[in-house]
C-alpha cells in the first residue's frame, strides 16, 4: 500500500533516527498515524481501517528492539478498531482516531513523569550514582531530586559509539545544566569497575525490557551492570511500562541494533515505573498486557 508521502517520510525518520529515545519516537509514531488518519482518503471504515492498519504496521516494524513504538501504535490501532465508532459514519471514526492519538500522547508523557518522580525516590543525600548512555528518564529523575535538595554525584561513562557519539557525554551535560554534579569516565572495563566501586547505586534507562525480564540498552550497560553486581550496589532501571516488549509472545522478530546490548534479569534490581517499583519478574504480566495489541495489529 503507497502511503500519504509525509506519512511515509516521518516512517524513514524514526527507522533511520538515531538521536532521539524510544519514547521520543513512539510520541512520534503517534503524530504519524493521527496524520494519516486526517489524510486519508478512504471512503469507507473498512477502508479505514486497513489503511490504518497498514501504516500502524509499517511504524512498528521500523525499530523493532524499540518496544515503546511499536505497543503504542498497536494499541491505538487496537482502541480505534474497537470503539462503536466504527459502526457509525466514517468521519466519526476518522474524528476519534485522531482525537485518541492526541489523548494517548498526554497519557504518555505523563507517564514519563510520574516514572522520573519514582525515579527521584531512589536517590539519597550524599549518594554517587553511576549511569551510562543517555537517558532522558534518568536525567528527568536526577533533576526532581536536586530540585528536593538532595546532595549527590554521578558517574557517567562515557558510551561512545563506533561512529564516534559519546551519548553518556550528551547526558552528562545535560545534568550539569540542572546542576548534577557530573563526571564523564571511560567506557573500559578497568574504569566501570573503579567507579562502581566508589558508588553505592546504578540507574539506567531502557530501550526495551523484555519478557523475561532482560534490559535491552545502548553499551556499556552490561559491563556496568556486571560490576554494580560485583561491588553488590543495586542496579535500578527507570522506564515506562511501554517500554515492555511482548513481541517475543506474539512470534515477532526482535533484533539488536548496532551499540545495544541485553542485560539479564539476574542482574536487575528493581525496574522503576510510573506505577511504581516492580520485581523483575513482573515484567511477564507487562509483556502479557501488551501482547493483545500486537496480536491484534497482525493477526
Amino acid at each position: 500500500m503507497d502511503f500519504d508521502p509525509e506519512v511515509a517520510q516521518i516512517v524513514e525518520e524514526i527507522r533511520q533516527d538515531r538521536d532521539h529515545s524510544a519514547s521520543w519516537l513512539s510520541l512520534r509514531a503517534i503524530g504519524a498515524l493521527r496524520l494519516a488518519a486526517g489524510k486519508s482518503s478512504a471512503r469507507t471504515t473498512a477502508d479505514f481501517l486497513k489503511e490504518m492498519r497498514e501504516v500502524a504496521k509499517e511504524l512498528a516494524d521500523a525499530r523493532p528492539p524499540m518496544a515503546p513504538i511499536g505497543n503504542v501504535v498497536a494499541q491505538w490501532f487496537y482502541e480505534v478498531s474497537q470503539t462503536p465508532e466504527v459502526e457509525k459514519e466514517l468521519d466519526s471514526l476518522r474524528a476519534f482516531a485522531i482525537l485518541r492519538g492526541e489523548q494517548i500522547i498526554k497519557a504518555r508523557r505523563g507517564a514519563l513523569n510520574r516514572v522520573a518522580e519514582h525515579g527521584s525516590q531512589l536517590v539519597e543525600d550524599d549518594d554517587i550514582l553511576i549511569s551510562c548512555s543517555d537517558s532522558a528518564t534518568v536525567v528527568q529523575s536526577l533533576t526532581i531530586a536536586r530540585l528536593a535538595g538532595r546532595q549527590f554525584g554521578v558517574y557517567v561513562a562515557e558510551s561512545r559509539t563506533a561512529d564516534g557519539k559519546a551519548y553518556g557525554e550528551a547526558m552528562a551535560e545535560k545534568m550539569k545544566a540542572q546542576g548534577i554534579a557530573a563526571k564523564v569516565i571511560p567506557d573500559s572495563l578497568q574504569s566501570i569497575a573503579e567507579h562502581a566501586a566508589r558508588s553505592n547505586k546504578a540507574l539506567v534507562g531502557a530501550d526495551s525490557i523484555l519478557d523475561n525480564g532482560s534490559l535491552i540498552n545502548g553499551s556499556p550497560t552490561l559491563t556496568l551492570a556486571q560490576a554494580a553486581n560485583k561491588e553488590k550496589i543495586p542496579f535500578y532501571v527507570v522506564c515506562e511500562t511501554t517500554k515492555f516488549s511482548a513481541l517475543r509472545l506474539v512470534g515477532r522478530h526482535l533484533w539488536l541494533e548496532e551499540g545495544f546490548e541485553v542485560i539479564p534479569p539476574e542482574l536487575i534490581t528493581r525496574i522503576v515505573t510510573e506505577e511504581g517499583i516492580i520485581k523483575v519478574d513482573q515484567a511477564i504480566a507487562r509483556a502479557k498486557h501488551m501482547a493483545r495489541y500486537l496480536q491484534a495489529l497482525w493477526e
